[in-house]
């Protein structure tokens, strides 16, 4: 398979959104030279490349998900950083639903943009997969204690009928569901 695709599904929340940037291009030929961050000490020269139009890539297909590694890289992180390391990386990734939810706000896009909250899961379809999820919390909550807020947010299903209903997964054996975002 060549990606992209020359007939892709249309996402209805692109479809709908009308702006100046979706198809725009700035020039026939691309950069040699580009900044890349907003620090810039002059006017940034910003590329941005994508596959189709603005948002129309991955965020197009995947609704916008702003969704932390809330506790599943805990372990990989604990390895590499320590456990103060591996808080260090989840508090960031955490804080772009406050970010993100405060730009909205100052922007006052907040409902143009659709910016919504909730709870994400990550379901366990083999008894593997379940030690590997449980396991992540587990070290997390072992190390941060129970009154870490970030902990607090996260809760098990341990019952199957109940993670089926939950994650309207078939053959779901259990989950862990943790906070998310969606723009």
């Amino acid at each position: 398979m060549v990606l992209p695709i020359e007939n892709p599904t249309r996402s209805y929340w692109i479809e709908a959104a009308e702006s100046p940037l979706r198809n725009f291009r700035s020039s026939n030929k691309l950069p040699e030279e580009t900044d890349y961050t907003a620090n810039s000490p002059k006017e940034p020269a910003i590329t941005l490349l994508e596959a189709r139009d603005i948002c129309g890539s991955a965020t197009g297909r995947n609704g916008g998900q702003l969704r932390p590694h809330v506790y599943s890289r805990y372990p990989l992180w604990c390895e590499r950083f320590g456990p103060g390391g591996a808080m260090e990386l989840i508090v960031h990734e955490m804080a772009h639903l406050s970010a993100f939810e405060n730009l909205c706000a100052e922007e006052s896009i907040t409902e143009e943009v659709c910016l919504k909250f909730g709870e994400t899961f990550d379901a366990a379809m083999t008894d593997e997969a379940w030690t590997r999820l449980k396991g992540a919390l587990e070290a997390m909550r072992k190390d941060q204690g129970d009154d870490n807020d970030i902990v607090k947010a996260c809760r098990i299903i341990n019952d199957a009928h109940e993670a089926e209903e939950f994650t309207q997964m078939k053959g779901a054996l259990a989950a862990v569901v943790h906070p998310t975002g969606q723009m």
